[in-house]
């Protein structure tokens, strides 16, 4: 028997998923360069795979998708200023249940645990069963802005700011690499003692993956530190130290040097540890200017032994 528990507004909990009742949205985006040129069709089924080919074809049939507010169909060339909009009826995926632990609070500044597999702000399928929303229903507030941003699947902390004024101080802050950041993840192999990795990296939003050493366009320096905690039954727990911060750098770094975390379906394997999330969670931030330290318990576990 189902087990439904009400948590107001958008929200209900049901056998253990905090799920979103279904609701009608409007999405709109400005033709990105390298739309340009593209089929409208094309550009849904290659960069927007929540839905499949014969959906978007339906719904620029029933006017639910306009270029420019204009009724479109699968051939429209898209042209560099034009506004793309889509109006659909989402019913959200549920996520586990879990409860957004506040680690620090002051002067509208909060420090929060982010559960595994929790987007932290709006985008793609996930516009209200995510870090920003919760908590500004949670703590009855309308401005909530992250200021570090965390993987769906990734735990950890997470800074939020609830004042426009606040927001911007972070935002300073994080412009001028104020924060030191540290990680723990599990990865497959024996790791060596300590790895200094300095990469060029760029981005694939085809396959929405990074690539190290590549030369793809947007390539760009990363460099990170690892460090070995400890070996266990063919795996390793390690201390990651980014320096630079590139989108999935350190998932792709660890790949790129032949030991990619554990239970990461991108970067290395889905395992079957009956496990939440890649084993990868952000541990603390430091300001380097006030020493101020936002951090959470270091408890990474090895997962359960597949042998």
């Amino acid at each position: 028997m189902a087990v439904i528990k009400k948590t107001g507004g958008f929200f209900y909990v049901k056998d253990g998923m905090r799920c979103v009742r279904e609701y009608t949205h409007r999405h709109s985006v400005y033709v990105k360069k390298r739309w340009i040129g593209w089929k409208l069709l094309s550009v849904f089924c290659r960069e927007f795979k929540g839905k499949n080919e014969s959906y978007y074809r339906h719904a620029m049939e029933c006017g639910k998708i306009l270029v420019d507010g204009q009724p479109c169909t699968e051939e429209t060339i898209l042209r560099q200023g034009q506004l793309v909009t889509h109006e659909e009826t989402i019913e959200e995926p549920p996520i586990p249940w879990r409860e957004i632990h506040v680690l620090y609070e002051k002067d509208g500044l909060f420090a929060v645990d982010k559960p595994a597999g929790m987007a932290v702000h709006p985008a793609g399928r996930y516009k209200h069963n995510t870090l920003t929303e919760v908590f500004k229903k949670e703590r009855d507030i309308d401005f909530c802005s992250v200021v570090n941003r965390l993987d769906r699947d990734v735990s950890g902390v997470v800074l939020l700011a609830a004042t426009k004024e606040c927001a911007a101080v972070m935002s300073e802050k994080m412009k001028r690499g104020v924060f030191r950041k540290e990680y723990l993840c599990v990865v497959d192999g024996m790791f060596p003692e300590s790895v200094e990795c300095v990469v060029s990296m760029c981005y694939d939003h085809q396959k929405q993956r990074a690539v190290c050493g590549g030369d793809g366009e947007g390539k760009k320096e990363s460099r990170g530190m690892f460090h070995l905690v400890e070996h266990r039954e063919g795996r390793s727990l390690v201390r990651c130290l980014p320096v630079t911060g590139r989108t999935h750098q350190i998932r792709a770094q660890l790949e790129y040097l032949g030991y990619p975390i554990s239970n990461d379906p991108v970067y290395g394997r889905r395992g079957s540890d009956g496990e939440d999330g890649i084993f990868l969670r952000a541990v603390k931030y430091t300001d380097t200017e006030t020493g101020d330290v936002y951090s959470t318990d270091v408890s990474l576990g090895f997962p359960p032994s597949q042998a």
